[in-house]
Parts: structure tokens; sequence; C-alpha cells
């Protein structure tokens, strides 16, 4: 596989992988699927030590179809979740037709306990985003490391957070939502749904990454047409997102799943026969270009983790690989922080010293004419 196959942005419909949204979701049992975590067996007792907090990000379809299949699934969670008081709905507003509809759907069945479109502006969130925005030029590099775009995100993300804190603290969880669990779901797969979940559930001091619902999530597998297998917990609050395209061959994504806006984006590192694999690389933005670190090296793959925001996510599909050789080496990626750029002046080279440097006193830029 030469590496301009492997990095291009492949044209989708023509390899026949043109996404269509409304994927259906099957996933396996298991402890860590997503298909598994709407109906436990036994239901808790009705207790506020135990919160969860729904999370639905920018989550309603702007077609018909997709709405009526979607609703559906959304009032069957609502009926089943909303009578408990130990849990809690958030819903974060687009500007889709029918959002009004599911906004009265959450308030039906959760009541005061659901809450739409907090957000707080005052000053001490205002600081809050002050030091977000120091730490992350303190930290993350001076060049291209971060873009505008994700900085932009961690402030709605703070600001939304902050707000669903003092919502929370209304509704008399200032304790449990400590150490409250977040189920999201939302339109967006690679967008808006895996970027604000990711930063809102590190600005809520969640202690584990939220449960991010693929069969609840309208285009997941974006940008490809796939549907939902299992989800594998990886390092670094990394998930790995297994699905099988429309053609029955496995797909896989790396999707962060709780990170600061301060902190590094991830790469996966894993052991694949290149001749085996497709790789394809999107940006969460049609505007944005791509700005990742995919790349290959032997049987090596880089391949980036999907965060949402910064521009460059990694599909992995299987071209000769059956799933379960497929899905066991990709479960095995390392996976590695990106490294911040380091500007530095180095003497003789890009930059001018003055005064004595390594004996050379007064002689030190005597050849420059304008000194």
């Amino acid at each position: 596989m030469h590496r301009r196959d492997f990095l291009a942005c492949a044209s989708l419909a023509a390899a026949g992988l043109t996404n269509r949204p409304g994927n259906a979701c099957a996933g396996p049992d298991g402890s860590d699927t997503l298909a598994s975590s709407t109906k436990a067996e036994g239901a808790k007792a009705d207790s506020k030590d135990d919160l969860t907090l729904y999370l639905f990000v920018h989550a309603m379809p702007r077609t018909e179809q997709l709405v009526e299949k979607y609703m559906a699934k959304w009032e069957e969670l609502f009926i089943e979740q909303g009578p408990k008081d130990n849990n809690v709905l958030c819903l974060l507003s687009n500007s889709a037709k029918d959002m009004p509809a599911l906004t009265a759907l959450g308030k039906k069945y959760f009541g005061e306990r659901c809450i739409v479109d907090p957000s707080d502006d005052s000053d001490a969130t205002k600081v809050l985003i002050a030091n977000d925005l120091t730490r992350t030029l303190s930290v993350r590099g001076n060049k291209a490391d971060w873009i505008v775009y994700e900085i932009w995100t961690s402030n709605n993300a703070r600001r939304w957070s902050e707000g669903l804190k003092r919502s929370l603290d209304r509704l008399g969880y200032a304790e449990q939502r400590k150490h409250m669990n977040m189920v999201s779901c939302g339109q967006q797969w690679n967008g808006c749904l895996t970027k604000y979940s990711m930063f809102m559930a590190k600005y809520l001091e969640l202690k584990t990454p939220p449960d991010k619902r693929a069969d609840l999530s309208p285009s997941a597998g974006w940008p490809i047409e796939a549907e939902f297998a299992e989800r594998i917990s990886m390092d670094r609050n990394v998930y790995l997102f297994l699905f099988r395209t429309a053609d029955g061959r496995p797909m896989a994504q790396y999707v962060d799943g709780m990170r600061a806006i301060w902190e590094p984006v991830h790469s996966a590192h894993v052991e694949l026969d290149a001749t085996k694999v497709l790789s394809i690389t999107s940006t969460p933005n049609l505007y944005l270009r791509p700005q990742g670190a995919a790349d290959v090296t032997g049987n090596t793959f880089i391949a980036d983790v999907g965060d949402g925001c910064h521009p460059a996510a990694t599909t992995l599909i299987s071209n000769a690989m059956a799933y379960g050789e497929f899905r066991d080496s990709l479960a095995k990626a390392k996976i590695v922080p990106r490294k911040a750029s380091q500007t530095s002046l180095r003497p003789y080279e890009n930059s001018v010293i003055l005064g004595d440097a390594e004996g050379q006193g007064d002689n030190v830029g005597k050849s420059i004419p304008w000194l």
C-alpha cells in the first residue's frame, strides 16, 4: 500500500462506502457494548446516590424518516429511565425543526429533571475559560498543534458544563454530581457528539468517560455507512468502536472519550498487514483541512484518534481480514499522545546572539551591516 493511498481522503462513493445515516445497532452482549446499557438486568433503586446524566448533543435529525425512527428509540429510553429520581436528562438543542418535539418528550418523562441548554456566563466561568486557554497555550505547542475551532468548542463546553452544574445543584444533586455517570448520544457522530461529550465529561469532573451510545446516534460510524458491532475501552480514555460496512466488511474508529482542551490529542499505533486495510482520513467540519498524524511504516499504522474538533480522524476498513482478526489486532493498539512542537532559538542558524557568546565577545554580529 502506497503512503498516498493510506493518507488520501478517498472518494467514498467510488468505494461503495457513502454514508447513509440511520444505522441499525445490533451490538453483541458484553459489559462494554453500547447496546447492552439500556436494559440492565434488574432496575436500580430510585436513589440520588447513583446519578446518571443522559446528554443529548444536537441530536435531532433533519429527515422525516430518521426523526420517526429515533424519536421512537428515544421515547423508549425516556419511558424506562425518566421515572427514576437518580436520572437527569440534558438536551443541547440544534436547529432542526423537530427539536421542540424532543424537548417536549424529555419534559414529559423527566419533568424538572429535563435540563435544556444550560449555560453560565458568570465571572467565575470566564476565569475558568481563561485558565483553560492559558494551560493550552503553555503545553500544546505554538505552531499547528491546536486550532481556533478547538478553543471555540472548549469555550462552549465549559459554559455549558458550568451551567449544568448549577442546574444540578438547584435540583439537589450538588454532592451526587461529583460521582455521576454520563450517557451521551447525538446526530453528528465524529463532530458535536464526540467533542462536547468529551470536553463536558472532563469539565464536569467525571471519573470515567461517558457511555457514548452508537445505537441512539443517527449517524454512528460517519463518514461511512455502517452497522455498530461493539465498543472496546482502550488506554487514556480512548474507545475503539467497531462496525460492519454495508457490504459486510469490518470497520473501526478510535475515538477520544474524555479529554480537556489542554491535554494532547491522541494517535493509535497498531500492527496490521497494510495490504489488507483501507484507511480514510476525515475532518469533523467540511471547512477544516486535515491536520493529522496518519502514517504507515511497514505494517505499523498510525491512526488519528477522532475527538470531534481537531481536524483529523481515521477510519480503518478491512479488505481481507475476518472480523475477529481485525478486532483483535486493533484492540492491541498503543494509544500515544501527540507531542507538541518545540520552538527554540538555535545560534548561528535562525538567530542572532547579542553580547558575549562562546567567547566571541565584541565580534558577535559585526558581519551584519545594520547592527
